[in-house]
């Protein structure tokens, strides 16, 4: 059951037997699967899965930007780790460097990849990054 104060984006994909509460905001790029519970004052934006048999509480905010930040430092942070993400933004210089850099890593597991960068004293390489 959708509230009908709920707004659901037509291009949603929304599965059989989910509830979702009044004042909910869901948009287009948002899949909820089947017996999910959406509570009231929910927002779900972005490219957001969420699977079956879940409970999302009231005044959620899922796929939003963080609403608040401690200082510029943290916005700053935000916004290069957001671009970092996606290998689209980051100049080809710098990409060619971390996959040199990565391929050379003779690490266990992906987890361990910015120890061993500074286990190495990758600091160029890390300088490179924090400037971009």
């Amino acid at each position: 059951m959708i509230h009908k104060t709920a707004i659901v984006d037509s291009k949603a994909k929304i599965s059989s037997n989910v509830s979702i509460g009044a004042y909910s905001v869901i948009g287009s790029g948002v899949e909820i699967g089947e017996n999910t519970k959406i509570d009231s004052h929910v927002s779900i934006i972005g490219n957001t899965k969420i699977g079956k048999n879940n409970k999302v509480y009231p005044f959620a905010s899922i796929g939003n930007d963080p609403q608040d930040f401690c200082n510029e430092y943290h916005y700053r942070n935000f916004q290069r780790n957001q671009r970092l993400i996606d290998f689209d933004y980051i100049p080809d210089d710098i990409q060619t460097d971390i996959y040199k850099e990565y391929e050379k890593a003779t690490v266990t597991s992906r987890s361990k990849i910015l120890p061993y960068m500074i286990q190495h004293d990758l600091k160029e390489l890390i300088g490179k990054i924090e400037e971009f």
